[in-house]
């Protein structure tokens, strides 16, 4: 890379993985990474390759030193990595550990390398010079094997040994047979797998044993097995060879050990040519090999809901124990998928066992299986993320997520312990205690209601009356438990339970309401409220020394109001008393789904409440004062059940009261603040997320962290909301059922897993997690193609992140994340459009992002700093369609900022935004913000040629007046007057553009354009285009008359299209200036460009431009390009954010002088 480009960070596809004990190491682009795996810490990172991917890593060997050798390889180029040291005295290692990286002498191999396998039994008994313990095979895409011998000088010594049949391969496996032969699987494009094995010195034969049929795709994956026994006594011994294709099948082959074995066509003394698919093959041999394939085809098994890229063994050699073992297969939908195959009397079976989704996007690219009984597997994914995770296929070691067991209401009875009953009236204290037997009639009940009193606590309820408690100890130990027997439960009950304290509340049809509370194990009535209890909810509102104060509402059915409670309960003496109680002045029709406690004084109390239409109320009561009427939070989920609720206070603000936050059946997080006094609740977040429209309930930490949890289709989610991946997932049957959550709460505040009790078949299940299901390594992206990039101006008001990143890509989603200066961290995910983002643009102040798509969509993105979700989003508004049919792409626009007060915080904006279409349209409109809605004014409309417009860009020249700019397919760039509509007294009436000039700069489309004003007259345009040039147009306006425009044409300036451009200033001096430029391009080049310009020639010949950098950027076909915002005045470097397909990463240049 040239010195006046350094690559800073990035965030790319992850193609190559390798676990090495307590490290991971992966590859994405050129770049070699190696992590701490329980910690996800970057321990280092180095360019590998100077303009090359890196496709594969192979661990060579760990030496008595500690030194531990690496193969890596991408493409045809192979090199030697060596790290030391690995570790200091078994000691977690970290960058005080002073870990190194050694890169030996690249090595070009003769072919694209698809395979490469490692002889651990090498070395000097090999026969060659090596100073390590092992040299490896390699196969390229012609099918032709070589073996690689590390050097004295860490070269590569590399050996043609033998070809195969000369075909072109997609995918190969390749293992040593013996130290000194080895055994390859090649697939090709066509879907056959030939298999034939060779010895490993130079200018042997390739002996051709079977050549597979039946995919009916291209071969992506394959994976030959070592050598397991088919019988008990282990004489007969084959090898499994698994393979995947385009058809979305996996199959296993059974590979018997013959080294006599021949393919049809194949055998000795035959001409030994691949020649099925070219039609020469006789129809006797077609037909042997298709029989063969058939009798060799053991399993077989459809998947993934696309394209299958790998497949992978799981400790194969439990075959030797169960005769059965676990394959994984990675593909194009981003699942990583769990298959067992194993052996019946009637055959082999290949089974689906499990299916990870943590990945964004699609494809998952990389993948590594480490040995262990409980094998650890790391995912890498187009999204750039490396995730892991443990499965579980060893019972001797306790896991850390499993499903505990199953009961059935007959099981759990008789295992319970029966002499611990209490029975209690409908209402009072206990009447007696008794030892009784199991109900004659249990297998007629069933379980009504259940809820988590403590992390290894569970009470439950049946139909006939019976309170059940469940606990598990420190050792696995499990207890059924019978409390009590209540008559008012009997047929109907309902539960709650705070996750604080371990209480539970218990209600049924007859109105009275009873605690439990474990301390104790003692059942005690507390009220009554007289009618039958339709919900409870209850929160711990504030706690003391010896006394914790709770809220309880209680909803009844019929025409009955819900009542709110004020409990206190001493600790010391453990009574729990009334301490206030009051009516909720509800219609008969509205019905409660959530409640939450605001801010309470001394005798003060304030309740909200959420509604099944979507609405929250605000009750308030306290002293002698009865409850206000209730102030209405309309359609904060739009008609949709709030199914969560929760406070956060603002007792640091002087402004906020506090903040209410919430979920919905619409899949929805809404947080609205709450004003001191005067103003009304303003919307300060709402967005969706991607769990699916059954959102069940919210939590935040105690590290200020949101987690929400709900169903999708049939599954139960714990989600990370602040970080935006799943801490766990539990096949229930879906959402309707019986069923209980409570989260496990670490010591520090953290929430890493959760308990899950649930009824499915009439089957009691309980699932516990203690940590999160998978462990994030490295965090990803979008992991669809990125096609927008915007940088905001300045930091948001009230946020500590820094300037945030807009990225917009085909997956339809907005990505806000921050830079820390070395690594991304995502923020928010806005979902709202239908289409790939087109274009994304920032307002002056940061407080505003506005993005385009498909069918018209132009979106207006309100943002503020919030609590919890750091950054507040709301989707304040949407431009109207010309029609409602429309498919029209908005593929550019220009907003620019023209209220009277600008900078002002929430308060009102107007901004002048145009559009261009992709039916060459040119549409502006003034849009005022306020904090309620935006308004929407077309205010002029044009029409362009043929040629479909790709740029628009604003050229200010002083107040109430603006140049438009535009660039089109034709290779033209056009200017067009707005006058007067920037006037905010204009005539609202709509207008024509006034087209001022245009300019032919390119051959054909132009795909990227940058605009730096130089003076009050003066403009410089860079441009990119297909025709793979670069231009800079010098525009001089004048007040009156045409402007002018001298073009600069640069051709060549880079292999392809040009796609991506910055421009900026740098030092000036009265008469010239200095620029520079940056340009990508699909070549996957960055360069960078010094511009000089005298003002006083107004041609072509008044600018200068010179190359000053030229460096390479693992971004493929960058798709946009944006500048950090400057720390000071003349920076002496500049962060540049290229995105593309796929990645994102940063570039800056020291080059730059203040």
């Amino acid at each position: 890379m040239s010195s006046f480009l350094q690559i800073i960070s990035s965030r790319t596809p992850v193609t190559a993985l390798c676990l090495l004990d307590d490290l991971v190491v992966s590859a994405d682009g050129p770049f070699l990474r190696i992590y701490h795996y329980e910690t996800g810490q970057l321990l280092f990172w180095t360019n590998a390759f100077d303009d090359q991917t890196i496709h594969g890593i192979a661990h060579v060997a760990k030496l008595a030193s500690g030194h531990v050798h690496l193969l890596i390889w991408g493409r045809s180029m192979l090199r030697l990595v060596i790290l030391v040291p690995i570790s200091k005295a078994n000691t977690v290692p970290g960058p005080q550990d002073g870990l190194k990286i050694f890169l030996g002498q690249s090595t070009k191999a003769p072919g694209w390398i698809l395979a490469l396998a490692v002889n651990a039994g090498s070395g000097q008994s090999s026969g060659m010079n090596c100073d390590c313990t092992a040299h490896a095979a390699f196969l390229t895409a012609q099918n032709v094997l070589y073996t690689a011998c590390p050097t004295d000088r860490a070269a590569l010594l590399v050996h043609e040994v033998a070809a195969g049949p000369r075909c072109i391969l997609y995918s190969a496996n390749l293992i040593w047979d013996s130290s000194f032969s080895l055994l390859v699987a090649a697939g090709t494009a066509f879907g056959d797998i030939i298999v034939w094995s060779t010895a490993a010195s130079p200018g042997s034969t390739a002996c051709v044993h079977y050549i597979l049929t039946g995919h009916e795709g291209s071969i992506f994956g394959l994976q030959i097995s070592e050598r397991l026994p088919l019988d008990m006594e282990g004489q007969k011994i084959a090898r499994f060879l698994a393979s995947c294709s385009d058809d979305r099948t996996i199959r296993i082959w059974l590979l018997r050990e013959d080294p006599g074995l021949r393919a049809p066509g194949y055998e000795e003394g035959a001409s030994g040519q691949y020649l099925e698919q070219t039609g020469f093959l006789s129809k006797n041999e077609k037909r042997k090999i298709d029989d063969l394939s058939s009798s060799l085809c053991v399993a077989s098994a459809m998947g993934h809901a696309s394209r299958i890229w790998g497949v992978r063994y799981i400790n194969a050699a439990s075959w030797l124990k169960t005769q059965s073992m676990k394959l994984l297969s990675i593909g194009e939908d981003a699942t990583s998928q769990v298959w067992e195959l194993d052996e019946k009397e009637n055959g082999f079976a290949l089974h689906h066992r499990a299916s990870f989704a943590h990945h964004f996007g699609k494809n998952i690219w990389s993948v590594a299986v480490d040995s262990a009984a409980n094998p650890r597997i790391v995912t890498g994914g187009a999204d750039g993320a490396i995730t892991a995770r443990r499965l579980q296929t060893d019972q001797v070691e306790a896991p850390l997520s499993t499903l505990l067991a199953t009961w059935s209401m007959e099981s759990m009875l008789e295992s319970a312990d029966l002499f611990c009953q209490q029975t209690l009236n409908s209402f009072g204290k206990p009447a007696h205690f008794a030892a009784v037997s199991a109900p004659k009639n249990c297998k007629a009940d069933f379980f009504r209601s259940y809820i988590f009193i403590q992390e290894t606590a569970l009470l439950m309820t049946t139909n006939e009356g019976l309170v059940l408690l469940f606990q598990e100890d420190e050792t696995g130990f499990r207890r059924w438990s019978h409390i009590a027997t209540l008559s008012d439960i009997a047929g109907y009950s309902v539960a709650a339970g705070v996750p604080q304290k371990p209480l539970a509340f218990l209600a049924g049809a007859e109105g009275a309401v009873y605690v439990f509370d474990m301390k104790g194990r003692t059942m005690m009535p507390v009220f009554r409220v007289g009618g039958k209890v339709a919900g409870l909810f209850v929160e711990l509102v504030k706690t003391t020394e010896d006394v914790d104060t709770y809220g309880l509402v209680a909803t009844l059915m019929g025409n009955s109001p819900p009542q709110h409670i004020i409990l206190a309960h001493h600790r010391l003496s453990e009574d729990i008393l009334v301490v206030r109680r009051v009516v909720l002045p509800l219609e008969p029709s509205v019905m409660v789904t959530s409640m939450t406690h605001g801010p309470t004084g001394r005798d003060q109390w304030s309740v909200f409440l959420g509604l099944r239409n979507g609405d929250a109320l605000m009750f308030s009561h306290g002293g002698s004062e009865g409850v206000t009427q209730p102030y209405t939070i309309p359609r904060v989920h739009r008609g949709e059940t709030i199914t969560g609720l929760r406070w956060l206070s603002g007792k640091d603000s002087q402004d906020v009261l506090g903040w209410l936050v919430s979920v919905g059946r619409d899949g929805a997080c809404a947080v609205n603040q709450i004003p001191q006094s005067g103003s009304n609740v303003l919307l300060v977040h709402k967005l969706t997320l991607s769990l699916g429209s059954n959102l069940e309930g919210l939590y935040i930490s105690p590290k200020n962290e949101l987690f929400v949890y709900g169903f999708h289709g049939t599954r139960f989610i714990f989600h990370n909301a602040s970080l935006h991946r799943s801490i766990m997932t539990v096949e229930s049957g879906g959402v309707h059922r019986v069923w209980t959550f409570k989260p496990n709460v670490t010591t520090d505040g953290g929430i890493t897993g959760g308990r899950f009790a649930w009824t499915k078949a009439s089957q009691f299940m309980i699932y516990t997690s203690q940590e999160a299901n998978h462990r994030v390594i490295q965090p990803g992206g979008h992991g669809r193609e990125i096609k927008a990039c915007a940088i905001a101006p300045v930091v948001l008001s009230g946020s500590k992140l820094g300037p945030l990143i807009a990225t917009g890509a085909e997956d339809t989603d907005i990505r806000l994340s921050s830079y820390d200066g070395t690594t991304f961290r995502c923020v928010s995910i806005l979902r709202k459009h239908v289409t790939g983002i087109q274009s994304l643009k920032w307002s002056s102040d940061g407080r505003f992002l506005f993005s385009s798509g498909g069918f018209e969509e132009f979106f207006v993105w309100r943002l503020r700093s919030v609590p919890s979700v750091e950054v507040g989003v709301v989707r304040e508004s949407a431009c109207p369609m010309s029609n409602e049919k429309s498919d029209l792409r908005i593929t550019s626009f220009a907003v620019e900022d023209i209220s009277e007060s600008k900078g002002k915080q929430d308060g009102d904006a107007m901004f002048l935004i145009t559009m261009v279409y992709s039916n060459s349209t040119i549409r502006t409109f003034t849009y005022i913000s306020s904090n309620s809605k935006g308004t929407w004014t077309l205010r002029a409309t044009h029409r362009y040629t043929s040629a479909c417009l790709t740029q628009c860009s604003y050229l200010s020249v002083d107040a109430g007046t603006s140049i438009l700019l535009t660039a089109a397919t034709d290779g033209h760039i056009s200017l067009w007057s707005m006058s007067g509509i920037t006037e905010l007294k204009a005539s609202p009436d709509v207008t024509e553009i006034e087209w001022l000039g245009t300019i032919r700069v390119h051959q054909s489309s132009v795909k990227a354009m940058s605009v730096v004003r130089l003076n009050r007259d003066n403009h410089l345009i860079l441009s990119g285009g297909d025709d793979n040039a670069l231009g800079l147009t010098h525009c001089v306006l004048h007040k009156t008359g045409s402007p002018g425009m001298s073009v600069l044409l640069i051709p060549r300036a880079h292999a392809a299209a040009i796609t991506a451009t910055a421009l900026w200033l740098g030092v000036s001096s009265q008469m010239k200036f200095g620029l520079y430029a940056v340009s990508g391009s699909n070549d996957q080049r960055v360069r960078v460009w010094g511009i000089s310009m005298d003002l006083e020639r107004s041609d072509e010949h008044g600018v200068v431009l010179r190359k000053l950098g030229n460096g390479y950027t693992a971004v493929a076909d960058v798709s946009s390009m944006a500048l950090f915002p400057s720390c000071d005045s003349g920076p002496r470097r500049v962060e540049v954010l290229l995105s593309a397909p796929l990645s994102e990463s940063v570039i800056f240049g020291p080059w730059l002088l203040a």
